[in-house]
């Protein structure tokens, strides 16, 4: 009787070990396997009514309780988050990603509302730093329909209809360095004509002895796109002079006005800077006036060039934009100007243009 107690004893102080062994075991595994942290640095630019920092990290985090949002950006990813309401209430967003060793990337997207802009933005955000973020339908607050993300419903509530959509075609991929992709409300490529307005300066050599400066206005029609065949049609209209010279046998003075077509097939976009290359050609007239001579008397020129130009545009806030060209043609009519019996110039075989100025972009 006694050595069957010892024995039913021995069981279970055995069956005990082996309980808590197992339990320590899964404890160690639980705390040694922690979920790494995805770190990042976030700013949000965009009107208080729209969006803000803390309403778009709510629904970030909404969709992986891995990312986490630091101050310092020396070795963690840099996102600049921009949220523009522009014409007939089209909301565009965009995000930048600087990589910690250099590499940039963007993503542009349009949608109907803030709301649904910012849920666009927080989807990319979550998918770019945590690949196995929850790409369902998710509340700011955290929770998370398991069936909605599993399997969307034959009928999405509005939200999901608004935000959704906007971003079905945005896989983001860091490895993609300056990057450009705009995409609608519906997720099919954006395409939208954009007409620009512009005043600036603009200098010309070589109808002249000197390079002549004065005043340019540009209207600009475009087709953009998400490719970098994004055409566009830029007229300039000019007025440019020059200061009297003195050519020893008289005075002379220079006037040009003239119009400038470019046709700009394609645009290279990099974050908010644009580069188009463009065939260029211009008409006007070209007028100089002699005084201080014993004939005195003005001509007026027909002048043309035809060539190519490269054009800049910085793309700003409030629908602004900042500008800049440089033109190079080669000049159809030369011809030459003097005090007889001495030829002082001739008009120079290729025409340089170059101007900056400020447009105003619609919508």
């Amino acid at each position: 009787m006694r050595s069957e107690q010892v024995d039913s004893l021995a069981v279970f102080r055995l069956a005990l070990g082996l309980a808590l062994a197992g339990l320590l075991a899964a404890g160690g595994v639980a705390t040694a396997a922690p979920a790494s942290v995805a770190p990042a640095r976030l700013e949000v630019e965009a009107l208080p009514a729209c969006s803000t920092r803390d309403e778009l990290v709510a629904r970030v985090v909404a969709r992986s309780t891995r990312i986490r949002f630091v101050n310092d950006a020396s070795r963690v990813p840099d996102l600049t988050a921009r949220l523009e309401i522009g014409a007939k209430g089209v909301v565009v967003a965009e995000l930048l990603v600087v990589e910690p060793d250099g590499r940039k990337f963007q993503r542009r997207i349009e949608a109907p509302s803030c709301a649904a802009a910012t849920d666009a933005l927080a989807l990319v955000i979550a998918i770019t730093l945590d690949p196995s973020a929850n790409t369902g339908e998710v509340s700011p607050g955290g929770t998370t329909d398991a069936a909605n993300a599993a399997s969307p419903p034959a009928e999405a509530p509005p939200r999901a209809q608004e935000a959704a959509p906007a971003v079905a075609s945005l896989p983001p991929s860091p490895a993609r360095a300056a990057d450009v992709d705009t995409v609608a409300a519906d997720g099919s490529p954006a395409g939208a004509f954009r007409f620009t307005v512009g005043v600036g300066a603009e200098a010309v050599a070589g109808p002249a002895p000197v390079a002549m400066p004065g005043p340019a206005v540009e209207l600009q029609a475009g087709y953009e796109r998400t490719s970098i065949l994004s055409p566009a049609l830029v007229l300039t209209f000019a007025h440019l002079w020059s200061d009297p010279l003195n050519e020893g046998a008289g005075t002379a003075r220079f006037a040009l006005d003239w119009a400038g077509l470019d046709a700009c097939p394609v645009r290279l976009a990099v974050a908010r800077i644009e580069v188009r290359a463009c065939a260029a050609a211009s008409f006007g007239r070209l007028t100089a006036e002699g005084s201080e001579t014993y004939d005195p008397r003005a001509v007026a020129r027909p002048f043309a060039t035809a060539g190519g130009a490269a054009r800049l545009s910085l793309l700003l806030p409030l629908h602004l934009e900042v500008r800049a060209r440089f033109g190079a043609g080669a000049t159809l009519w030369r011809d030459a100007f003097q005090f007889r019996p001495d030829v002082f110039h001739r008009v120079a075989s290729v025409t340089l243009v170059g101007d900056v100025g400020i447009g105003v972009r619609f919508p």
